[in-house]
């Protein structure tokens, strides 16, 4: 199965670190540091392992059928290009706009440019469910 062929998912989470502010002088780390200690990113560090349950679950039922993407929503560039791009393949300005509306939150589930899960992390066979009614409709 070809890159073309595969449908698109994208995990929206935090990731564990600080990166506004960082400077120059680096950034600051889930571990202990300096600044910071490992319990100033408990609920990022939660999140991602939550997110990490999704990722497996949906890896393991679908394999190569699916490109699964894991973005933090800070990076909202490649996440706006991600999410237009994906969206438009499926449904154009339409969909993106729909897309844009819903997807642009701090952790979701987005598979063909259909936000499935916005504002929340869902169980993992919750999102493989979710993901597997997408992959059913005709393309």
């Amino acid at each position: 199965m070809t890159t073309d062929e595969r449908h698109q998912v994208i995990l929206i989470r935090d990731w564990d670190v600080q990166v506004s502010g960082s400077g120059c002088c680096g950034r600051l780390s889930g571990g202990d540091s300096v600044l910071a200690d490992s319990k100033t990113f408990a609920e990022a560090r939660s999140g991602m392992q939550a997110m990490g349950e999704v990722y497996r679950a949906l890896s393991s039922a679908y394999g190569e059928r699916v490109e699964i993407t894991v973005i933090d929503a800070r990076n909202f560039v490649a996440l706006l290009v991600l999410l237009t791009r994906h969206a438009w393949q499926r449904g154009g300005w339409r969909q993106a706009l729909r897309t844009w509306r819903h997807g642009m939150s701090h952790v979701g589930v987005v598979c063909d440019g259909e936000v499935l899960f916005a504002d929340r992390i869902p169980a993992p066979d919750e999102a493989v469910t979710a993901v597997g009614r997408v992959l059913e409709k005709p393309a």
